[in-house]
């Protein structure tokens, strides 16, 4: 008997099969695996290149399909066909001869662990009309113990079928709701547009997707209200006192439950209060200590780490992912795509065996061994009842050579490492302490303070504890003590509108998007839990909307763009895509279906008539629109060439020229709109970029000099990643 195994990529494959031996064959397009005691018989390994087939083209139902007119709308197919995608048909054919032939009496399916992965090689198997046993491998590490063992442990495919239902539900309503409203919005959109601009748009679309445009609509409403925002002053008083040799500085307040009471917001009130105060008796009302712990930072999943390296590196979220999948493949961390931060009993078996490995390494052998070497029983770290399909982000068992990893995959790997190690540290302990007093027993103040008394973790780690970076030298004073103020200030402060996003923090709007439910759907919201997509897809939505020029990013900050602006003005925020509480709920839905709790027919019903709807008002309303003020901005995102790095689009993005790869790689090729006192224009950046320099420019100088201005060609270096100018022989 021959079994056939079947994987989802070619690295994956081979990096998966080095545990049958040295007896493995490559013959390139497939691996012949001898006979071995792993799986009880010989093989043949296989495997797809990411998705081989997709759901048909609306003309493949009709031909009329082909051109987009609004009253083709909505399109439904009676029932869903695939489509081989063309430049993969060769891969296609070959998986599907192994499928058939004969010799092969058993299917092994190795995709990715998940709803995709299983979907993915399920949907082939549906298309080779398959009749063959077919046997799971679900293993969340490539480690060869790991891989060994979930050979040993594979259950039948069926087993799996909700992880497929919930993937044909996903792509069946992504098809009919992006299909439709991409070409709803496209075709509105340009038919309102005044011939000039429609040039703008040429051969752009206006996409509309079930996730990405309720991300869309929160980053855009975030915007709308920055700008609308209007700052308004406000003033605090703060007093010093003196207790027995002890200066304490406070800060009036009062009772209250509103954030606005904190303030005064009238000068002339606020320094009446600081005049009377000054000079005045002051009483100790209450004096308040206590330890406070600080636990070790929790273990990462894939969206907790995208938010860290992006704060910490500047990593795009897309960009983390490729890494970790790399340090996956390398057989070193666990399935990156995870969602739980915790782990198994059973996992948590090896961690002796991790840490070991890591202090071999120069890198971590100070911090071993760790204080705590068992932490099966702490439920942070360490549960059954949380792990679903996946756990944690984890190191395996496999030594690694950090030198043979590249500089950002050994950051992304220390910082897995350093979760570990950490979880093996007692907590922090922190004295915190607050004082109340008050004049006149009427007027209360507050002073605050803590000092850290047992650094735990805090000795290995510099993370970040919000709540602990204000440390205040603590007083030795007693309820009842008096003393007088010697001075009573004014500070003044301003209100601060909403920040804008970066491309990490939108990671956690996507993770727990029920903050941006927008009020009048609150009562509809049954759990503050609301999530946007999934830990494996969030990244590419996020790519997504950079790539088809929705948002840009300047220094990591999130922008909508003029085209942004024009499909969310259109689209209305009200629309159901538009709207994170409806959007969330469909993938809670897409998610009770994948545990047998939801019919897939019920949620093609809502989607079919939500979309419908959608598309009866956009026609209604088309004819009013009117998006001339957007486009005046639009100039900012237009393609001004190659990038020298990594041959993405070089756009203008207000402030500065800049990769428009940022978000989907990390590319952080930018150009100056100035460079010694000189404007940039755009010629002069295409002629950097196409033919490595520019003509001779002339009066270049820095500011403030009295030297006399120089000429010269400015020229990129790629190594410095700056600009730099030839013959500038007068500047110093």
């Amino acid at each position: 008997m021959t079994a056939l195994i079947i994987f989802e990529k070619p690295k994956q494959a081979r990096t998966v099969c080095k545990v049958f031996g040295q007896g493995v064959q490559d013959k390139k397009t497939h691996l012949v695996i001898p006979h071995n005691e792993i799986i009880g018989t010989n093989a043949i390994a296989v495997w797809a290149i990411g998705h081989l087939v997709q759901l048909s083209q609306p003309d493949a139902y009709d031909k009329k399909y082909k051109e987009w007119k609004l009253e083709h709308l909505p399109i439904i197919p009676e029932r869903f066909t695939y489509q081989v995608i063309k430049d993969k048909e060769a891969q296609f054919n070959i998986v599907k001869k192994w499928v058939h032939d004969p010799s092969i009496r058993t299917i092994i399916h190795a995709g990715d662990p998940g709803r995709e992965g299983s979907l993915l090689v399920d949907e082939l198997l549906i298309l080779y009309s398959n009749k063959k046993p077919v046997k799971r491998l679900w293993s969340t590490s490539l480690a060869p113990a790991a891989v060994t063992k979930a050979f040993g442990n594979m259950k039948d495919n069926s087993h799996y079928i909700g992880h497929v239902r919930s993937g044909m539900a996903r792509s069946y309503s992504d098809w009919i709701i992006g299909l439709n409203l991409t070409r709803l919005m496209s075709i509105s959109i340009m038919d309102s547009l005044e011939e000039e601009h429609k040039r703008t748009f040429k051969n752009s679309l206006f996409p509309v997707g079930r996730v990405q445009s309720a991300l869309l609509s929160i980053i855009y409403q975030r915007q709308l209200e920055i700008e609308q925002f209007q700052s308004i002053p406000f003033w605090d008083v703060s007093i010093e006192y003196e207790v027995d040799g002890e200066l304490l500085k406070a800060k009036w307040y009062r009772k209250s439950k509103t954030k606005k009471d904190e303030h005064f917001y009238i000068k002339e009130q606020a320094q009446v209060m600081a005049d009377y105060f000054r000079g005045k008796p002051v009483t100790i009302e209450a004096v308040k200590r206590e330890k406070k712990l600080v636990r070790p930072p929790r273990f990462y999943n894939l969206d907790a780490i995208q938010m860290k390296a992006n704060r910490l590196y500047g990593f795009a979220p897309s960009e983390v992912l490729n890494i970790l999948q790399q340090l996956y493949l390398k057989s070193l961390i666990s399935y990156p795509r995870s969602s739980p931060k915790v782990v198994t009993k059973e996992e948590e078996k090896s961690f002796p065996l991790i840490l070991q490995q890591l202090r071999q390494l120069n890198e971590y052998k100070d911090h071993l061994p760790a204080p705590r070497t068992d932490i099966s029983d702490d439920k942070r770290y360490v549960d059954d009842a949380v792990v679903d399909d996946h756990y944690a982000l984890i190191l395996t068992e496999e030594k690694p050579n950090l030198a043979e990893l590249t500089a950002n995959e050994r950051k992304l790997y220390h910082l897995i490492a350093e979760s570990m190690i950490l979880a093996h540290y007692p907590d922090a302990v922190y004295e915190e302490m607050e004082v109340i007093a008050s004049i006149e027993k009427r007027f209360l103040f507050v002073t605050k303070g803590r000092r850290l008394i047992e650094p735990g973790w805090k000795l290995l780690s510099q993370e970040e504890d919000e709540e602990n970076n204000d440390a205040v030298t603590l007083p030795s004073v007693k309820e009842k003590q008096t003393g007088t103020t010697s001075k009573s200030l004014l500070i003044e402060g301003k209100t601060h509108p909403p920040a804008l996003f970066t491309l990490g923090s939108l990671i956690g709007v996507m993770e727990n998007a029920a903050s941006h439910v927008p009020k009048k759907e609150k009562e509809r919201l049954k759990s503050d839990q609301l999530s946007l997509g999934t830990v494996a897809t969030r990244a590419t939505v996020i790519e997504n909307l950079v790539d088809r020029n929705l948002i840009t990013t300047i220094k990591n900050k999130v922008y909508v763009t003029p085209k942004g602006n024009i499909l969310m003005r259109a689209l209305g925020t009200n629309a159901f895509v538009c709207s994170p509480l409806a959007t969330g709920q469909m993938e809670k839905t897409l998610y009770d279906i994948g545990e047998g709790k939801a019919d897939i027919k019920d949620l093609m019903k809502s989607v079919k008539e939500d979309t419908a709807q959608l598309i009866e008002r956009i026609t209604k309303e088309r004819e009013t629109w009117d998006f001339s003020g957007e486009l005046e901005d639009e100039v900012k995102n237009k393609q001004i060439g190659s990038c020298p790095l990594c041959q993405k689009d070089v756009i203008d993005k207000g402030k500065f020229y800049g990769c428009s790869g940022y978000s989907s790689n990390g590319c952080d090729f930018t150009l100056p709109k100035t460079y010694l006192t000189k404007t940039i224009t755009v010629k002069q950046v295409q002629n950097i970029l196409d033919k490595g320099q520019t003509t001779l420019l002339k009066g270049f100088k820095r500011p403030n000099s009295e030297l006399k201005p120089v000429d010269g060609y400015l020229q990129y270096d790629k190594e410095k990643k700056k600009l730099r100018l030839m013959k500038q022989h007068n500047l110093k």
